[in-house]
């Protein structure tokens, strides 16, 4: 009877411990590969354009709020931790200033279940997406292009097609479009004028934990996508891990971590072309 009961237990186990591994735990990478873009290419291109490169990177935060580890990279475990909602500013010398993401909404953010909305840091966002230079969006999603529709940006964006490769859009910054993921995804290098470089990985990283370790979110949090999505995801942490390698000072911004970003000043700043 023993043995018997033993081996019920050992199926129930794998019947149901098999799925939930797969669903939760799993953050394997399949034949996912680093894609061919390197540190000296993307340092060639800030470069290729004449003019002043950005002298200051600048941050709000918007939304601060939690989530399950698992669903932020598999095997996170069932705890929740700390995330946010960022925007930033790019001030460059004699000019206005380049903004990548535009915020969210306080109806957005509590739609998402966020109960902590900073009123103003959103309307000083809201006054910069209006007054810049250009506006670069890391994913056209209603948590980053100023809480629009799917897919949709604001005025002034700047949007490189998926079929072609990094492109410089300014002194010192170029996009990297990511084919594969959502839509306007892009990975964004900012080399600033001090020689501080940055790598802003929100559409790909979600935590630093991402990009280190090239974790995976938990598949049930991307069942909705297209079979190619966890590949074409992978290859990107896998790309953006093999360029800090190559450039170990470089600092990569994830999506929504809350630690601090290094040698950034906090609060948008109004004064242009100073």
């Amino acid at each position: 009877m023993t043995r018997r009961l033993n081996v019920w237990l050992a199926v129930l186990l794998l019947v149901i411990g098999a799925p939930v591994y797969w669903l939760l735990l799993d953050s394997g990478t399949g034949d996912a590969a680093v894609k061919p873009i390197t540190i000296t290419q993307l340092r060639t291109l800030a470069g290729s354009v004449p003019g002043p490169l950005p002298r200051e990177l600048r941050v709000e935060t918007l939304v601060n709020g939690e989530a399950m580890r698992n669903l932020l990279y598999a095997g996170g475990g069932l705890r929740d931790s700390p995330v946010v909602v960022r925007a930033f500013q790019l001030v460059v010398p004699g000019g206005k200033p380049i903004i990548i993401d535009a915020g969210t909404t306080p109806a957005l953010a509590d739609d998402y279940g966020f109960d902590r909305f900073d009123h103003a840091a959103h309307r000083r966002v809201q006054h910069a997406v209006t007054n810049a230079e250009m506006v670069l969006l890391q994913a056209s999603m209603p948590l980053r292009n100023g809480g629009l529709p799917m897919g949709r940006e604001p005025a002034r964006s700047i949007r490189i097609p998926r079929g072609q490769g990094p492109q410089v859009v300014a002194p010192g910054v170029v996009m990297i479009p990511l084919r594969g993921m959502a839509p306007g995804a892009a990975l964004i290098f900012a080399r600033m004028a001090n020689g501080h470089e940055y790598l802003f990985a929100g559409a790909v990283a979600r935590t630093s934990e991402s990009w280190r370790e090239e974790w995976l979110p938990a598949r049930y949090t991307t069942r909705r996508e297209s079979s190619r999505f966890r590949r074409e995801m992978a290859s990107w942490l896998m790309t953006i891990n093999a360029l800090h390698r190559q450039a170990p000072q470089m600092i990569i911004v994830p999506g929504i971590d809350p630690a601090p970003i290094p040698f950034a000043v906090s609060g948008f700043t109004s004064a242009w072309a100073n």
